[in-house]
């Protein structure tokens, strides 16, 4: 019998680095600032952390960074700051799409990470066998809400407004209900 050749499992071919690993050692201090301080901004500096991990193209500035997902003016505003400090210190020509020598590499997945490890219970599941989300219920519970709210406040229903619709778009008259 032949010998099999061996499979090879993994990628096929290795993941290039990040192309903008400044703004990216800049966010993962400044989650770290936040996380120290026990700000509730660390959470949006991680999300802003794993959109500049998965846009490919190397950013000139940080106002080309406003069309990725969970940037906005004032993370923008913060890496142009950290920018202008960075090119006036090592001069206008610095490369920004490579780290000084000796610096850490930022896209380290245990440095990037604010979520809670899962950890088994004592029965060794997860809790998997304890019923749905309850995604349904919370919808449910707010369409309750809102009816409430609006039956106060002397509002038509989303019934009523799509029945109200209907009539007019099929120009029958419909009595108003009140």
């Amino acid at each position: 019998m032949p010998a099999a050749e061996p499979v090879r499992l993994g990628r096929k071919r290795a993941l290039p680095s990040c192309p903008n690993p400044l703004f990216l050692k800049w966010l993962t201090e400044l989650r770290d600032e936040a996380k120290e301080k026990g700000l509730k901004i660390q959470y949006t500096y991680q999300k802003a952390i794993g959109s500049l991990n998965k846009y490919p193209l190397p950013l000139q500035n940080a106002k080309e960074a406003k069309i990725l997902q969970n940037f906005g003016d004032g993370i923008c505003k913060i890496l142009d700051q950290k920018l202008q400090r960075y090119l006036k210190d090592n001069g206008p020509d610095a490369p920004i799409h490579s780290l000084p020598e000796g610096a850490p590499r930022p896209g380290r997945q245990d440095n990037n990470s604010l979520a809670p490890s899962r950890k088994k219970n004592a029965a060794g599941d997860q809790g998997k066998d304890k019923g749905g989300g309850g995604k349904r219920r919370r919808r449910r519970r707010r369409r309750r809400r809102r009816r409430r709210k609006e039956e106060e406040k002397g509002l038509r229903t989303p019934e009523e407004v799509w029945r109200l619709c209907c009539a007019a778009h099929t120009l029958q008259a419909v009595p108003d209900p009140r």
